[in-house]
């Protein structure tokens, strides 16, 4: 029964991580989009930069809730933690 609850909380713990790796992700294209068509930019295309709009909030959106997750989730992780620590002595 802790070891089921163990294998849960470890799930949480990376699905919440996950938030995170994907917010840097989309910041990343974000950033992308807008330096390899800076030249369209220049000539008043916006396309690219609403794009890279969409995409720079969805990943600060996405870090903001890893945030909040792991705020949220600390003391399960707290507890995961010290279980892993019970197990190994």
């Amino acid at each position: 029964m802790v070891s089921d609850a163990s294998e849960l909380i470890k799930d949480l713990y990376w699905g919440v991580k996950t938030y995170l790796f994907f917010g840097l992700i989309a910041i990343l294209f974000g950033l992308e989009e807008i330096v390899s068509n800076i030249e369209l930019l220049q000539e008043r295309l916006y396309v690219p930069l609403f794009v890279a709009g969409c995409l720079l909030f969805a990943g600060a959106a996405q870090i903001v809730q890893y945030f909040r997750l792991r705020k949220k989730y600390s003391r399960l992780f707290e507890i995961q933690a010290d279980l892993k620590r019970s197990s190994e002595n």
